[in-house]
């Protein structure tokens, strides 16, 4: 049994990243390598809104936070969408896809319920697999997702 806020993290990683790979089909999205992520790169986060249908939202990545956790940089985003500007990021979004280009960037992790904006933090997708960079990625968790990048 995986355990503590890194554990608790990969599952949340690997539930959504894992959902969302269902309800698009199952295609596998290129990733995003940390080292390529720049302050001022537009994207879109995929998450439901309401009922079962995801639906993507438009993002501005405003920083790169190096060791936020041990070992482990997280990505730090603006949402620029009426319906999350309003609200801020809500606690269900944790695990929802970021895409900048067509490539996974990540998955939302963090929330801030107080910020004048909608801030999120994001955990880079390779912490999120097997074999990643980050705490969540050494660890083998029995049941991953099929539909994991190559």
């Amino acid at each position: 049994m995986v355990s503590g806020r890194s554990g608790w993290l990969g599952h949340a990683c690997a539930l959504r990243l894992g959902s969302i790979a269902v309800l698009t089909g199952g295609v596998r999205a290129r990733h995003l390598a940390p080292v390529q992520v720049r302050p001022g790169l537009v994207g879109e986060a995929v998450t439901v809104f309401e009922g079962v249908k995801p639906e993507a939202f438009k993002v501005r990545v405003l920083s790169v936070v190096p060791n936020f956790l041990p070992k482990q940089d997280i990505i730090l985003i603006r949402a620029e969408d009426p319906r999350v500007a309003t609200c801020g990021i809500a606690a269900g979004m944790s695990g929802s896809p970021v895409y900048v280009d067509g490539k996974l960037m990540g998955a939302i992790a963090y929330g801030w319920s107080f910020a004048k904006e909608a801030l999120a933090g994001v955990t880079p997708s390779k912490a999120c697999w097997p074999g990643g960079s980050g705490p969540v990625g050494r660890r083998a968790i029995p049941s991953w997702p099929t539909a994991h990048p190559p």
